[in-house]
């Protein structure tokens, strides 16, 4: 999981770096937060969060917000079981 640098600022770089090591996007996971926090935060669409797989690891974009990030945690949080038993095979 990495937290911040998902936003719109030219020195906002992390769904980049974390697209260099990203072997299988998983795009509905980032969805399904966005969709989550913006009840909340309309600004959460700005959000340019990715996930995807390398190996057998998640990798899980959070926003910077704690409160957008604890919200976006939460929104995955009944899925993660799933990824993760999937991934360990």
């Amino acid at each position: 999981m990495t937290c911040g640098g998902s936003g719109l600022a030219r020195c906002e770089v992390t769904p980049e770096a974390a697209m260099t090591v990203i072997e299988s996007a998983v795009p509905d996971i980032h969805e399904l937060m966005r969709s989550e926090c913006f009840r909340v935060a309309p600004r959460a669409s700005l959000s340019r969060g990715i996930a995807g797989v390398r190996t057998n690891s998640l990798i899980v974009n959070l926003p910077g917000s704690g409160n957008e990030a604890a919200e976006s945690l939460g929104a995955i949080l009944p899925v993660l079981d799933h990824v993760l038993s999937m991934l360990s095979k």
